[in-house]
């Protein structure tokens, strides 16, 4: 007859496994403090590798039924083309109902350093307790048009919308981000799109560089430039998004 003890372990065990029974046995038979800790460990290592297979399984399912991201928005890049665009509403509203039929939520966290940087952080969890985040830093619009909140507003929505489509793995866009933080650029917007990029721009690259430990010199011939002085600010948001991807396709590996 089962004691006590080794009934509330079965209750506090929900996987069924080998590491678990030997965890009842030595409930049951009075096992060292030490030997105990160790098969707990083990049983919790067993327990979040479960949790992340289940999570991948609903990765992929979640991939398979999510329907195309409809681009509902009409922008001008800064070329002049005009483009359709799909907004973080647009992200939202077609990945939603997947996310939830697989199991699957999003939500979004703030990150700040010792130096006063800020990141916003996608979170997608999973219901068997596994999860997946990826981070953005936090870069205000400098759209002259808008108010400074208004600025802050657009680029925690563009981080927002860049790290959802980083952590599920989705598409919106046919080019690399055609869209500027505001999701829209007036078409008589002052050129400028050559100047290059100001300090803590500069700052921001060179941290993802050391992240994604990326060869400087090979980084800085690909964008054809002598120095991140001189990196253009029209290509500022390519070098970002492709830096932040090497890092997290490493974190996969």
């Amino acid at each position: 007859m089962e004691t006590t003890l080794a009934i509330a372990a079965k209750e506090a065990l929900p996987i069924v496994s080998e590491v678990a029974t030997m965890i009842q046995y030595g409930l049951e038979h009075n096992q060292d403090a030490e030997s105990m800790g160790k098969l707990y460990d083990l049983y919790e290592r067993e327990r979040n590798e479960k949790r992340r297979v289940e999570f991948n399984r609903a990765m992929a399912k979640f991939q398979a039924d999510c329907p195309p991201i409809r681009k509902s928005h009409k922008i001008v890049t800064k070329s002049g083309r005009k483009t359709a665009y799909a907004d973080l509403s647009d992200c939202l509203r077609s990945a939603r109902p997947a996310l939830a039929a697989n199991g699957l939520a999003a939500d979004w966290e703030t990150l700040s350093t010792e130096d006063g940087k800020a990141s916003i952080v996608c979170v997608i969890r999973h219901e068997g307790g596994h999860e997946k985040r990826c981070v953005f830093p936090f870069m205000q619009d400098k759209n002259t048009y808008n108010s400074d909140l208004q600025n802050v507003g657009s680029g925690i929505t563009y981080a927002k919308r860049y790290t959802f489509l980083m952590a599920t793995g989705l598409v919106a866009d046919d080019d690399t981000d055609a869209a500027p933080p505001t999701g829209h650029e007036p078409p008589d917007a002052p050129p400028g799109a050559n100047n290059p990029i100001d300090q803590k721009q500069q700052d921001t690259i060179n941290d993802l560089i050391i992240q994604s430990e990326t060869e400087r010199g090979k980084f800085l011939r690909y964008f054809k430039v002598v120095s991140l002085a001189q990196f253009p600010s029209a290509r500022y948001e390519e070098a970002v998004n492709g830096l932040l991807a090497k890092i997290e396709k490493a974190k996969t590996k």
